[in-house]
């Protein structure tokens, strides 16, 4: 069983990042799971990561974490004995900077909707502190960890609703539906 100097050297897989601008990002959590269920993770350097210790089967290649933004899964990539196999992600965190900011804290997403589930047209929240509902009867809230949000939903023909929030230790980002009766 004898190996030249080539087989040595020889990688099951090499993983390439690029983040769409032309560079090649240091850091970035790398996961490969093979089918059997084994795992091997690595961080990229100047945007690649080696997994040189693979079996035979297909694997699962992802790129970032699944708690944050714009997570990349490549699926079956095929391991052939013998050939290094590269497989090239562009992983571009662009849109994510400002979700990071605020992940000290919760996000909410209200939907305002009325008892047929439709969006209540013209929601104003009152006390109006931040953003007011946009056209399809949505808005964003942002608050700190330990924050709480108590507000009143009104819409002309509607019932007012009181909208109380806590950020805590639940999920960091929720759609809360908010329903609104109409007067009579």
């Amino acid at each position: 069983m004898g190996g030249d100097a080539a087989a040595s050297e020889y990688c099951s897989l090499v993983l390439r990042v690029s983040d769409g601008h032309g560079n090649r990002p240091d850091g970035i959590t790398a996961k490969v799971v093979e089918q059997n269920g084994r795992v091997e993770i690595r961080t990229t350097e100047r945007g690649e990561a080696r997994f040189c210790d693979l079996g035979l089967s297909g694997v699962t290649v992802t790129v970032g974490n699944s708690d944050h933004c714009d997570e990349v899964v490549v699926r079956n990539v095929p391991i052939l004995w013998g050939v290094e196999r590269t497989v090239n992600v562009i992983y571009s965190r662009d849109g994510c900077n400002a979700d990071e900011v605020r992940s000290a804290g919760c996000g909410f997403l209200l939907r305002f909707l009325d008892s047929a589930g439709r969006p209540v047209p013209d929601v104003r929240l009152d006390p109006p502190d931040g953003e007011q509902p946009d056209a399809q009867a949505r808005v964003l809230v942002w608050m700190r960890t330990g924050q709480t949000l108590s507000e009143t939903a009104r819409s002309q023909g509607y019932l007012p609703e009181r909208v109380e929030l806590k950020c805590d230790s639940s999920p960091r980002r929720q759609e809360k539906l908010v329903t609104l009766r109409q007067a009579k």
